[in-house]
């Protein structure tokens, strides 16, 4: 019609353009070992005592295939993203993380009097990280959108990181058997998640280890509760109260990376709460005849999270 054609390369990108096309392809592999060793003492006396040791080491290894393809609202990428399991060229990014930990721990029982028992117990913690991941994003441009022209997602280097964590987690329990077949407990405790490095953007995304990198959670847990046993021990009864009280918790949201694509990792939340109520009823009315009821409420809120 002697109207002057455009390539698609001479187009300017909107600000529509979608990467609506993506593949989603991993090959995964873990090696755990791990090995407990624990000694227990229950003397004449008021004292009893659980010491013990716990390591364990994990190497998780990701073959990675996975793209996302730029594309205009009114094209395709369909011909370019090889479907899983076919033998079109692919360029392999590989993830890596190893863990190794080890912690100590004890537990002392004392009989205060003769229906009361004092149990403090202490955890001391040592958690080592490594992470290697690509340092692109897999992402193909078979329309010049982003100026390349890509249609296997080019080579990537490996980048690797690391992070150690350690700390103590104590817990303090006081039980009162008020019965033979009734006891009434209150405890506090403390309980942490470690610090890291978080490679579950596995897919497309490129590795960025301080983007995804996360502090320790903490959370402190108040409980209050009651065990009992009814009709000659067919029937048990049980229930709790409890408040756990969290800092830093961690949280799973998009994250925007420095190469520009969107990601999904953790970040921590400035604090959060939990109160809830616990109820548990066991009842075998006949030989062969088990009937359970429980019943769980729970008020939760983040009190600050941005």
């Amino acid at each position: 019609d002697g109207q002057r054609k455009r390539s698609i390369r001479d187009l300017p990108v909107p600000g529509s353009a979608t990467n609506n096309f993506a593949e989603i392809n991993l090959d995964q592999s873990t090696d755990l070992f791990s090995q407990e060793l624990r000694y227990s003492w229950t003397g004449d006396g008021p004292l009893s005592w659980t010491a013990g040791a716990l390591y364990w080491s994990e190497e998780a290894d990701v073959r990675d295939l996975s793209l996302s393809c730029f594309v205009l609202p009114n094209l395709t990428c369909e011909p370019y993203v090889a479907a899983i399991g076919t033998t079109e060229p692919a360029n392999s990014r590989d993830w890596n993380r190893d863990t190794e930990h080890w912690s100590l721990y004890g537990l002392v029982a004392w009989e205060l009097a003769q229906d009361w028992t004092l149990t403090l117990e202490a955890r001391y913690v040592n958690e080592d990280l490594t992470v290697s991941g690509p340092d692109t994003a897999a992402i193909i441009d078979p329309f010049f959108l982003l100026g390349s022209g890509d249609t296997v997602p080019p080579p990537a280097n490996s980048l690797t990181d690391e992070d150690s964590d350690s700390y103590v987690v104590p817990k303090a329990t006081l039980q009162w058997h008020a019965q033979d077949d009734i006891q009434i407990y209150a405890s506090i405790g403390e309980g942490v998640k470690p610090s890291g490095i978080s490679t579950i953007t596995g897919g497309a995304a490129g590795f960025e280890p301080e983007t995804y990198r996360f502090d320790q959670e903490k959370m402190w847990a108040y409980e209050l509760g009651a065990k009992s046993a009814w009709l000659g021990g067919t029937l048990t009864a049980n229930g709790a109260v409890f408040y756990q009280d969290y800092t830093d918790k961690q949280a799973v949201t998009q994250v925007q990376l420095a190469n520009g694509t969107i990601g999904i990792g953790p970040v921590n939340a400035g604090s959060a709460h939990v109160l809830g109520m616990e109820l548990e009823l066991n009842w075998q009315p006949l030989d062969g005849l088990l009937l359970n009821l429980g019943y769980t409420l729970l008020d939760t809120e983040y009190d600050d999270f941005v």
